[in-house]
């Protein structure tokens, strides 16, 4: 019995989500792929597990993300739909220390980072005002196993 409730819960989730503006997620998604197309015919991918996030806004605002990176080079991606007016982010380590970030001033940035020592890194979305009714955004971390310089954006 617990197991057709299960699966009567995933169908209804599954329902819900394709009704829930699954469009805009796929405009959003198809953005960021667009964006990250360089630095994967360059040999990145994405990475396994929890290396992605997502969000929805209507204003102008900002969204903090935590993403463990191995020590190698790393690359990160974002997309967002056709009403948000500018999607950026700030990378920092651990200490609060930024070191790096994009100013790219239209909804697909992308960031290569240099190898470092493994560990937790703060990404900071920031979204300018949506122009439709709402706005959805995506990013990904991207990386490349046994390569020693940083790819170009």
């Amino acid at each position: 019995m617990a197991g057709l409730r299960t699966r009567a819960l995933a169908a209804l989730l599954a329902a819900l989500a394709a009704g829930c503006g699954a469009g805009a997620w796929k405009e959003a998604d198809a953005r960021m792929n667009e964006a990250a197309a360089g630095a994967r015919a360059r040999g990145f991918r994405p990475m396994a597990g929890a290396h992605n996030t997502f969000g929805v806004f209507t204003s102008a605002g900002s969204q903090a993300w935590r993403v463990r990176l191995q020590a190698r080079p790393a690359f990160i991606a974002a997309g967002c739909t056709s009403g948000c007016t500018s999607l950026e982010f700030v990378v920092t380590d651990s200490s609060g220390t930024q070191i790096a970030g994009t100013r790219s001033g239209n909804a697909a940035p992308t960031l290569a980072l240099e190898p470092r020592p493994a560990g937790t890194l703060l990404v900071t979305f920031r979204y300018g005002s949506c122009r439709t009714r709402e706005c959805r955004w995506v990013a990904q971390a991207y990386e490349r196993r046994g390569q020693t310089t940083t790819p170009g954006p």
